[in-house]
């Protein structure tokens, strides 16, 4: 794949979406992807760094060359359960209810090892935007260092790879 034409406005604004809290997990994730491969990441360096897979990858790419930022006007398709659960809890966060309301302790995602509640994540939010985003899982203290050693999960290339799906 050659080279992506992106203008600093364009990289503007995929670096906000990137960025979000807000946006649907597909724009999200397409952002990052772009942006990694303006970097020059390899789609397989993207696909573990992303958490898509190889062909849904080089689609993005290959429709952002012809699109540009229009790309990011339609989903590709329904959001997943998990998908939906997160954007959930974005649209949520964003707009909280009083620190009383129940919502605050049954709406939760799930994350390698845990389901985290409103309460949770707005607590983790806060100890980034206090320490930074160089905080590392194990100084959160919530394990994730062991789960992610356990091997390869739904998304990894390993995964990917068993499912029939060459690594590009």
């Amino acid at each position: 794949m050659k080279a992506l034409q992106i203008t600093i406005e364009q990289l503007a604004l995929l670096e906000e979406i990137a960025n979000s809290t807000s946006l649907s997990v597909w724009q999200i994730k397409w952002a990052k992807a772009i942006l990694g491969y303006n970097m020059g990441r390899s789609v397989k360096q993207l696909v573990k760094a992303v958490r898509v897979p190889p062909d849904t990858i080089e689609k993005v790419l290959i429709r952002f060359s012809r699109e540009g930022l229009d790309l990011f006007k339609n989903p590709p398709r329904k959001p997943t359960q998990r998908e939906r659960r997160v954007e959930k809890m974005h649209t949520f966060l964003n707009h909280p209810e009083p620190q009383d309301a129940s919502n605050w302790d049954t709406l939760t995602v799930h994350y390698p090892g845990k389901d985290f509640s409103a309460r949770e994540i707005l607590a983790i939010r806060e100890l980034i935007t206090k320490v930074g985003p160089g905080i590392t899982t194990k100084v959160l203290g919530f394990g994730w260092d062991k789960v992610q050693q356990k091997g390869p999960r739904c998304g990894s290339p390993e995964k990917i790879k068993r499912r029939g799906h060459e690594e590009r």
